[in-house]
């Protein structure tokens, strides 16, 4: 589908992802066409966990870059997909929950709007990727997905403990292991013992995003940051995720 084509060319040719790993991608004919694979690195950079069944030394390569943070060295390129984790989710998952299918006008929705949205390229530029646009009506809105599988599945029933619903979140929504996502929330309780600094109090994406620089301007934290392999500035960055796709998917009272 166009929509597909339009994301991959849109990331690999316009500087979306760094160059060292478009030209592993591009060398390998199946992981160029593996626009869901791409989405998922663009969205979790160097938290991203290939699959069991995928072990290409190509791939492999792209994990060791990666957990190197190659991404960092671009705080807009970052800034800019850590705002748009949501449109990213939808492109490289086929479900929202077990259940619960992703229309493909939804996906060729979401491609739109993440090419759409880029700060970091012109209008022009970005016109020549947007040939093939869905119509508005088709659209269903992703708050209305995320609703209808609340209402089916009980025990997606929100707790009002902000550390179980962020490993609800981790587990249910992005599909990771519950070791991962207590991996996580074992960072973020590191932190805040630490530089006595409560993530789980903040809702407010500017405030979770002032507290990230405050923290990853000081030479302490991130030197403890380096001695857990960048898992404390993951962790941060992952909570900031989930308060924003927790902003997005909230049900106004009608």
């Amino acid at each position: 589908m166009a929509y597909k084509t339009n994301f991959i060319n849109f990331v690999l040719n316009e500087g979306i992802m760094p160059s060292v790993l478009t030209r592993a991608i591009r060398s390998d004919a199946d992981m160029g066409q593996d626009y869901q694979m791409i989405a998922a690195i663009l969205d979790a950079r160097c938290a991203f966990e290939p699959s069991d069944t995928n072990t290409s030394e190509g791939l492999q390569n792209i994990v060791k870059h990666l957990q190197d943070q190659i991404f960092e060295s671009d705080p807009d390129l970052t800034r800019w997909l850590a705002d748009v984790s949501v449109l990213l989710k939808l492109i490289k998952q086929d479900q929202i929950y077990a259940g619960i299918d992703i229309p493909v006008q939804q996906k060729q929705w979401a491609v739109s709007a993440f090419i759409k949205s880029c700060p970091l390229l012109t209008d022009t530029v970005k016109q020549q990727y947007l040939t093939s646009q869905p119509v508005a009506d088709d659209v269903v809105p992703y708050q209305q997905i995320y609703r209808t599988y609340t209402k089916n599945f009980e025990t997606c029933a929100r707790i009002p403990d902000a550390q179980a619903e962020f490993v609800n979140y981790i587990t249910r929504h992005e599909g990771k292991a519950a070791i991962t996502a207590n991996a996580y929330r074992s960072a973020l309780n590191s932190i805040k013992k630490k530089y006595n600094v409560d993530f789980w109090a903040m809702t407010g994406i500017s405030q979770i995003d002032n507290t990230i620089n405050r923290l990853m301007d000081s030479d302490s934290f991130m030197d403890n940051n380096a001695n857990t392999h960048g898992a404390w500035v993951a962790a941060m960055r992952k909570y900031r995720a989930f308060r924003w796709f927790e902003q997005y998917t909230s049900v106004k009272p009608e």
